[in-house]
């Protein structure tokens, strides 16, 4: 990079609400806080439109016109694949084509924000057996405890949700 010249990364990245509510809490984190990407459960960057798709975007006095109409392009292009992680139904039919290694962790986190089940029971033995330990295992099952069908009716109630 040249005199002038100022590189950046543009990154997008997904956390569950129950999961970042739990890592908040575990950590003692402020509402204020921001995500790290370790917090992540899928993280990606918005890549320069172009052939090269360079993940370094480069600012100069001389580009800065161009960059706005460089950042729309990028947004339109790449944001709703991005966005399509949002829909739960879709995402876990193919969780992973979407989170990779990760998946099952999502996977536990959706059923975890359910209670507690024999579903999440099982994937949660697998990922022990598998090698995952207790750092990504206690906080799923914290959370389905905590998610039991008298928690589900008050904390839905207090959102105005009926039912």
């Amino acid at each position: 990079m040249g005199p002038g010249t100022v590189g950046f990364y543009l990154n997008i990245g997904l956390v569950l609400g129950p999961m970042w509510e739990a890592s908040k809490r575990r950590r003692a984190l402020s509402a204020d806080d921001l995500p790290a990407t370790t917090d992540l459960l899928r993280f990606d960057r918005l890549r320069v439109p172009g052939p090269d798709r360079e993940e370094t975007w480069l600012l100069t006095e001389r580009t800065l016109p161009d960059m706005i109409d460089l950042l729309e392009r990028a947004v339109e292009e790449q944001l709703p694949a991005q966005l399509s992680v949002l829909d739960r139904e879709t995402t876990l039919r193919n969780p992973e084509g979407l989170f990779k290694a990760r998946a099952w962790r999502y996977r536990a986190w959706i059923l975890a924000d359910a209670g507690p089940s024999q579903e999440l029971d099982d994937l949660l033995t697998w990922a022990e057996s598998e090698g995952y330990h207790a750092v990504h295992l206690d906080p799923i099952r914290e959370w389905a405890t905590a998610r039991t069908s008298s928690t589900r009716w008050v904390l839905d109630q207090s959102r105005g949700s009926e039912g």
